[in-house]
């Protein structure tokens, strides 16, 4: 056998092996995409419009749309000092819950958390620090 026909085999075994680790991520992101859905509706009564999850190496980036529910909303226009503290501790509470969500669906720890809602545009985004890339998994 030629030795410079095997290399070919290796690097397709290789593409292969890509193809599949890119395939089981893929088909993980859309399940805590899911998950972050029915997180939604199970806490808050309301599912959102939309959640996108994208990865980016040991980085989650999640965003979440129709985020907001008609009791926040009310809460939010409402602009007392009180209300705007419910609104930001409902963030606070979920914020957690989507830590739980990542950590369970991924196998990986969050390191640390960032997530914001814009009461205005009825959106939810949070960048997730994961231990370890999804790659590794």
């Amino acid at each position: 056998m030629n030795p410079s026909s095997a290399s070919p085999a290796v690097t397709d075994m290789s593409s292969t092996t890509q193809a599949q680790s890119s395939s089981t991520a893929s088909e993980l992101i859309e399940t805590v995409s899911r998950a972050i859905k029915q997180l939604y509706k199970e806490r808050l009564g309301k599912a959102p419009l939309l959640v996108t999850c994208n990865l980016l190496a040991d980085r989650l980036v999640i965003w979440i749309e129709g985020s907001i529910t008609p009791v926040e909303k009310l809460l939010f226009a409402d602009g007392t000092p009180e209300a705007k503290s419910l609104c930001f501790t409902v963030d606070n509470i979920m914020r957690q819950h989507l830590t739980d969500v990542i950590e369970r669906h991924l196998n990986v720890d969050v390191v640390t958390m960032i997530a914001d809602t814009c009461y205005e545009h009825d959106c939810t985004g949070a960048i997730a620090k994961l231990s370890a890339p999804i790659t590794s998994l």
